[in-house]
């Protein structure tokens, strides 16, 4: 839509939309603060706009975009108000505006829409993809936790084997008890506890 046909109400949005460059963004300073503040006080569950106004107000955080995002949610709800006035006054009055000016506008309308929420996602996924890292941090995949529960059996396993062995030897040579020491070394050729080696 070119500037004549602009929406009148909404002419701060345009140049806000028209000036924001995604590269001045830097998400690794947004999901650092993520990370260490804002995560820290209010949890996981972000609320854009208490984000940005934190972020902006912090002395050590640097703006970027930080404005025109705070914007751009200010009018994402007032282009949802005006929007569904405009269907109530269509359905209200069909002859007047005319149909044509109606469905521009409409379709305007839509399309500033889908821009200024594709902004907002984006700058929504860099939290949820530091949540998700963090929490994989944390959490080890069930793959890792298997594979850490298998050592761990392994271990008990070969602990209880040891066990075993010692007390069929004690009950099979008694008199062993009271040797000073053990000069038999036994050890494991299958899986069967009665089945064992000894070295002299």
């Amino acid at each position: 839509m070119n500037k004549t046909e602009r929406i009148p109400s909404l002419l701060s949005l345009y140049s806000v939309l028209e000036d924001f460059r995604v590269e001045d963004t830097d998400f690794e300073a947004l999901a650092s603060y993520y990370e260490h503040h804002y995560r820290v006080q209010y949890g996981s569950n972000v609320i854009l706009d208490q984000f940005i106004l934190l972020y902006f107000l912090d002395p050590s955080t640097i703006n970027g975009n930080i404005i025109h995002y705070w914007i751009m949610i200010y009018y994402l709800e007032e282009l949802k108000r005006e929007h569904a006035t405009l269907c109530i006054d269509v359905s209200l009055s069909p002859e007047t505006p005319t149909e044509q000016q109606i469905w521009r506008q409409h379709l305007e309308y839509l399309r500033l829409q889908n821009t200024v929420q594709s902004h907002l996602l984006q700058l929504g996924m860099t939290f949820s993809e530091k949540e998700k890292k963090l929490q994989e941090a944390a959490h080890p995949p069930v793959g890792e936790r298997l594979t850490l529960r298998k050592r761990v059996r392994k271990a008990i396993m070969k602990r209880l084997q040891r066990v075993w062995v010692m007390y069929l030897f004690t009950v099979n040579y008694p008199s062993s008890r009271d040797a000073p020491c053990c000069p038999v070394q036994f050890h494991f050729t299958s899986g069967h506890s009665d089945h064992f080696q000894s070295e002299q």
